[in-house]
C-alpha cells in the first residue's frame, strides 16, 4: 500500500488568497539564457499524439497535467512519478464559473507542473515534456499571448524559479482518455478540485 509522505491541505477561499499573493510580474522580461528552452509538439491526430507521448524516452521527466470545468468550479492538476521520490500530486481549486473557464484550470494545470519540476530532484536527464491534453493552453502559454494575465504571470513566474535546472521544457499535445493511466488519472484529479475538493498536494 502506498504511503502518504506528505499532505498539506488549503481550502478553496484559501487557495484564492494563495494565487493573488503570488502574482510575479517579469519586467523587465527574463533573459532566454537563463531559463530552459521551450518548444511544443502538437501532432496532427490523436494516434500520432498517443504514439509520441509513448516514445519519450524513461530517463526523461513526464509531467501530465489537466483542468477542468465541472460541476460549476474550475481547478487545474498537475502529477508525475518522480525518480527516488515517488508520486508528487498537485491540485488546485481555481473559483467558480462563469467567472472562469475551462482553458485557465488547463494552464493551471501546466503551472502546476512547472512546481513539481521544481521539486524534483536534479535528474539525470536535462530534459522535462509536460503532457497537456488542451491545444489552446499550449499554444498560449508557449506565444506568451494569453487574456488570462494573471496566469500567465504566475507561468513566467514558475519559469524564472527553475532557472537553469533543466536544458529544455517541451510541452506535449496528448489527447485525453486514450487509455494512459497517467492521463486517466490526472483528469480525475482536476474534476476533483473543481467540484471542490481541497486544493491539495501529495506524496505516494
Amino acid at each position: 500500500m502506498n504511503t502518504i509522505l506528505h499532505l498539506s491541505r488549503l481550502s478553496t477561499r484559501a487557495a484564492a488568497t494563495v494565487n493573488k499573493t503570488t502574482r510575479c510580474t517579469i519586467a523587465p522580461p527574463v533573459p532566454r539564457a537563463t531559463l530552459p528552452s521551450l518548444y511544443h509538439q502538437i501532432p496532427p491526430t490523436r494516434a500520432e499524439a498517443a504514439s509520441m507521448a509513448s516514445l519519450i524516452p524513461p530517463t526523461e521527466l513526464q509531467i501530465f497535467t489537466d483542468g477542468s470545468a465541472f460541476r460549476g468550479g474550475v481547478g487545474g492538476a498537475a502529477r508525475a512519478r518522480l525518480p527516488g521520490m515517488g508520486t508528487l500530486v498537485l491540485k488546485e481549486y481555481l473559483g467558480a464559473q462563469p467567472a472562469h473557464l475551462a482553458v485557465e484550470g488547463e494552464i493551471l494545470g501546466v503551472i502546476l507542473g512547472l512546481q513539481i519540476l521544481k521539486t524534483a530532484r536534479t535528474p539525470k536527464s536535462k530534459h522535462a515534456t509536460i503532457l497537456v491534453d488542451c491545444q489552446q493552453a499550449i499554444r498560449e502559454l508557449v506565444n506568451g499571448r494569453s487574456k488570462h494575465v494573471e496566469l500567465l504571470e504566475r507561468f513566467h513566474c514558475e519559469l524564472k524559479g527553475l532557472g537553469k535546472k533543466l536544458q529544455s521544457i517541451r510541452f506535449m499535445w496528448v489527447p485525453g482518455h486514450k487509455g494512459a493511466l497517467m492521463n486517466e488519472l490526472v483528469d480525475q484529479d482536476a474534476k476533483a478540485v473543481a467540484e471542490g475538493e481541497h486544493s491539495i498536494k501529495l506524496y505516494f
